[in-house]
This record gives structure tokens, sequence and C-alpha cells, in this order.
């Protein structure tokens, strides 16, 4: 197996990626070394990998810092010929590591995108994007409080925890689950456990 280093890279304009270490500001790998950087393993052998972080002195940014050690197989896996084709696909493993270093501050959440979609099953989903703006990793839950025209409200959805990356974003979604048909209006909130967040929306169930 080999075992090397990459970037999770979540931006607000494009899909997940991995990028070689040192490719945003927040890179943890530049300190972080294991203990091996390829290993052959006998069947049914374990065999247990280590890592140092060694934070250098000096003027360090306070914040969360991160990186993703990847285990892949280095021995393709042979698929069944199809038509004359043979398919060959590896196998490789991410784990993820984050440290904070200096004073904790609590992340400011910023809504950076609010849209709606509707599924094949008539649903209607919120899709939300939402950007850390501050320097420490944000574990953040959103939820959603619904009211009537009449300013009652009617319903709180729960959402999804996810997290949410310093200068980064990430993709929630909410599906608006047994709502009768009208007009409603709605608040977002991001809550990333020290502070809550808000976003105003109109909703329309048809």
């Amino acid at each position: 197996v080999l075992i090397y280093q990459q970037d999770l890279i979540l931006s607000c304009n494009v899909a997940i990626d991995y990028k070689d270490i040192g490719s945003h500001n927040y890179s943890l790998g530049k300190w972080l070394k294991t203990s091996v950087d390829e290993k052959v393993l006998q069947p049914n052998e374990e065999y247990e990998v280590t890592y140092t972080i060694k934070v250098p002195t000096g003027m360090i940014e306070s914040g969360t810092y991160w990186s993703i050690i990847m285990v892949e197989m280095t021995d393709q896996l042979q698929e069944e010929k199809r038509q004359g084709i043979q398919i060959d696909s590896k196998v490789r493993y991410a784990i993820q590591i984050l440290t904070d270093i200096g004073a904790f501050e609590s992340p400011k959440i910023v809504f950076e995108k609010v849209g709606f979609k509707q599924t094949d099953g008539s649903a209607k989903i919120i899709q939300i994007k939402l950007k850390n703006e501050g320097f420490f990793l944000a574990r953040t839950k959103l939820n959603i409080e619904i009211f009537n025209e009449e300013g009652v409200k009617v319903k709180v959805i729960n959402g999804s925890q996810k997290k949410v990356y310093p200068t980064h974003c990430n993709d929630f979604e909410i599906e608006l689950k047994d709502v009768p048909k009208g007009k409603y209006s709605g608040v977002l909130v991001a809550d990333n456990g020290t502070d809550l967040f808000g976003e105003n929306i109109n909703i329309e169930i048809i």
C-alpha cells in the first residue's frame, strides 16, 4: 500500500477536490509526517501507521488546519471482462486529520446562496450553501422554522450537520416534508455550536 497526503478542498464555486498539500492557507500537510510512505502487507497482516504533527515556532495564524492521509492499494483489482473490455480499479481510503492552533474564536457563518429544486416525486427541496468566514472549523447544524401568512409558526424541520472549513463552503439540503400547499415565510438557522445565524426566505408550495 501507498501512504501519502493530499489537501481536501471545498471551494464555494467548484465541487469537492483533492489537491497537493500546501494548496490552501490552512493546509496541515506541511507539518504532518507519517511513519511510513509505503508498506507491503502479507495476507491477513495488520500494521499500525502513526503520524506526528510538528508546528513550527514563530508567528502562526490561529485557526483550524487540516489535510488528508490517503491509503491506496498499489495492486489493481481486475474486474470481469465484458464485451472484450477489461476494467481495472483501485481502492483507496481517506483519513482526515484536523488540529486547532491558538485561542478559539467562534466562526462567522454566511448564507452564500439559497435556492429551490423540485424532485421527480414532487418534493420541494431547499438548497443552501454556507460559507465559513472565520478561522476555525464550524460543525454547523441547519434547520428551518416555517411560518404561515398570519405569522404563526407551523413547522420546524431539522437538517443535517456538516463541517464548514475556514474560508470554504459546504452545501446543505432541507426537504420540505408534510407542508400543505400555500405561501409561507421561513427562517433558516445555522447553529455552529456557539452562535446562531439566520436568513429569511419566502416559500410557496404548489
